[in-house]
């Protein structure tokens, strides 16, 4: 039992050093491409290997319409009849 815990805080070990080294790397890319004009990577190492699920919400055009002008506090009015 002891084998497996050590072999899984290495294991954790690792990961954080890796992590830790490709942030680096990004970061100095990202500064060198800045002062070059170019173009660098904007998601982390971790994030590409361990994407996090995007959740759709299933909205219609009205639905939506109607979250934004309620929190921004507007209130929709019609010309020719109410409805």
């Amino acid at each position: 039992m002891r084998y497996v815990l050590a072999r899984i805080k290495q294991y954790q070990r690792d990961n954080a050093y890796r992590d830790y080294l490709s942030e680096c790397l990004r970061m100095m890319s990202g500064n060198t491409a800045k002062f070059a004009g170019g173009e660098y990577m904007t998601i982390t190492f971790t994030d590409y290997i361990h994407p996090q699920p995007i959740i759709k919400e299933e909205k219609t055009a009205e639905e939506i319409a109607m979250d934004i002008t309620t929190a921004l506090g507007l209130k929709v009015v019609q010309k020719g009849g109410e409805k």
